[in-house]
């Protein structure tokens, strides 16, 4: 290598198939990233980036094994039953997050030598985020079970959602980062 920095790299998100790029980075990091001119990323694949250069995986790994400890289903009814959200991604999300930017994760994370992009999307704001997650998720399922040879539904997406982006550039702390 001539210390250039040549390489793109992309980490697609898919729920716990990302923990697959979590070896990717474990077993080749040390060779891939002086040479990452820019990263982008989304949703599990975004957790699985900041978790590998926030340097903070045990810590995350533990609470992400704690927290999923139990679940079966990624849409469990008896859940409301008892009060509870319909799925606890959400929640498990946001919290691998905050605890691997602990600890100075956040400050090692926004020290890389090269931009970060992260897709991720938002709720309109015509619509409360519940119905706006109903709406897209049926969108969703319905063209999947129209079109079962389609890689991508794209249906819900304009219902449900919006596109947002996030840098290290934008994000002023952890807890209080502005998308664009």
């Amino acid at each position: 290598m001539n210390g250039e920095r040549d390489l793109g790299v992309t980490l697609a998100g898919g729920g716990n198939r990302a923990f697959y790029l979590l070896g990717l980075l474990n077993r080749w990091g040390e060779r891939l990233l002086p040479r990452v001119a820019a990263a982008a990323t989304c949703s599990a694949g975004a957790c699985v980036l900041l978790m590998y250069l926030s340097e903070r995986r045990p810590e995350a790994r533990r609470l992400f094994q704690e927290r999923t400890r139990g679940i079966e289903r990624n849409l469990d009814w008896r859940r409301l039953m008892r009060g509870e959200r319909l799925a606890p991604h959400g929640a498990i999300y946001r919290e691998t997050l905050l605890t691997t930017f602990d600890g100075g994760g956040y400050e090692r994370i926004r020290a890389q030598p090269f931009p970060i992009y992260v897709l991720a999307s938002a709720f309109p704001a015509r619509l409360p985020a519940a119905l706006a997650t109903t709406l897209g998720m049926a969108a969703y399922q319905t063209e999947k079970a129209l079109r079962p040879r389609m890689l991508h539904p794209s249906l819900g997406a304009p219902s449900a959602s919006r596109p947002s982006s996030w840098t290290r550039a934008t994000a002023r702390t952890p807890r209080n980062s502005r998308t664009s």
